[in-house]
């Protein structure tokens, strides 16, 4: 993993890991921040938005001159559980691009990934309750 990609997989992470405690009254919001790393630094932004019918989106922004890193993930509240639906995750490091969507079936309980992914990461996976989008 990249020195730079590091720090944006802890925060999302640690954003997303709530996602798996009981469903609170969720409320949109959005955070500008200034991130520091091993002397570098990026403009961020983290935003939760409300999609209708119980459906929310977060997204999360990194971006300075060598790298541009976005993730999103649309996720719905069922009986007090947050869960993932779907997600994209896009970073731009230099000349290095990558993009992968993550698509979570809970209907066949059923997740998997398209992109810039190997084969054998493309799933399908089973999913659990309390499954989340790991990032």
């Amino acid at each position: 993993m990249s020195t730079l990609t590091r720090p944006l997989a802890w925060i999302a992470a640690a954003a997303l890991s709530v996602a798996s405690l009981p469903a609170m009254a969720l409320q949109p919001f959005k955070a500008d921040y200034l991130a520091s790393y091993m002397g570098m630094q990026a403009n961020g932004s983290m935003t939760l938005s409300s999609e209708g019918a119980n459906k929310w989106r977060y997204t999360l922004q990194v971006k300075n001159q060598l790298a541009d890193l976005s993730q999103s993930t649309v996720f719905e509240e069922v009986r007090g559980q947050l869960r993932p639906l779907s997600s994209q995750d896009r970073s731009a490091l230099l000349v290095k691009k990558r993009n992968v969507q993550a698509t979570y079936n809970w209907t066949s309980n059923q997740a998997t990934w398209t992109g810039d992914i190997k084969p054998d990461r493309a799933g399908p996976i089973a999913l659990k309750a309390g499954d989340m989008d790991a990032l």
